[in-house]
């Protein structure tokens, strides 16, 4: 898995040198803890379950899934808590609310019961606090 990232991380970096600009790419600090969306400033995630949420996107993107269900997020940012009928939901579609207020508007995208980030958009993992 650690490879896997590191082959994204290349791959991604790559193409932001193919494009030659930085601010055509989103950035994610180390455990999702700030980000920089394309163009815009860095941004902390200061609160845990939108960076745990943030951080299974970013992880659920670079391997190439087709973005994760509410239920999966819920699971991402509250992990090992249960939850009575739709409560988790509810708390998810808050986190990705918080996520889109701090700058993710345009790069959280719903299709098909899944959210997930836009993939025309490269990622970069900053591997420390950059």
């Amino acid at each position: 898995m650690a490879s896997d990232l590191l082959r994204v991380r290349i791959d991604e970096l790559s193409h932001r040198v193919e494009l030659g600009r930085s601010d055509s790419l989103l950035v994610v600090g180390a455990g999702a803890s700030w980000f920089r969306a394309p163009g815009a400033e860095r941004i902390a995630v200061d609160r845990d379950a939108p960076r745990r949420i943030l951080q299974a996107l970013v992880s659920c993107r670079c391997e190439g899934g087709a973005g994760l269900t509410t239920g999966e997020l819920a699971a991402a940012g509250w992990p090992g808590e249960q939850f009575v009928a739709d409560a988790g939901v509810n708390r998810a579609y808050v986190a990705l609310s918080s996520l889109r207020k701090l700058g993710l508007r345009d790069l959280l995208l719903r299709q098909d019961g899944r959210v997930r980030l836009d993939p025309k958009i490269p990622i970069v993992v900053a591997a420390d606090d950059d």
